[in-house]
């Protein structure tokens, strides 16, 4: 790797990493009703998976189309990682 293609990936986990921290906030606030629980964060990432997927199948392959699919994908994973914190957090 050269130095810039260390800069563009420290720029990029950076971003995600603040992706990821808003959708989590997001996720917390679950529409004003506080924290969601494990089965809510289990159907929020599955709605988002099937809607990447659906996306995925449906649209061309174009920068946008790319970015909205990472998007869904995004919220599914940070959903998922929620509700693998909570059941921790029971055991």
């Amino acid at each position: 790797m050269t130095e810039n293609d260390d800069a563009r990936h420290e720029k990029e986990t950076k971003q995600y990493d603040d992706w990821k921290s808003q959708i989590r906030s997001e996720l917390e606030a679950f529409e004003g009703e506080g924290p969601p629980s494990i089965d809510e964060l289990w159907s929020v990432a599955q709605n988002e998976s099937e809607s990447a997927a659906s996306w995925i199948h449906d649209m061309p392959c174009t920068e946008q189309e790319i970015k909205t699919a990472k998007g869904d994908v995004l919220k599914a994973l940070v959903a998922l990682e929620m509700a693998e914190d909570r059941l921790n957090e029971v055991r």
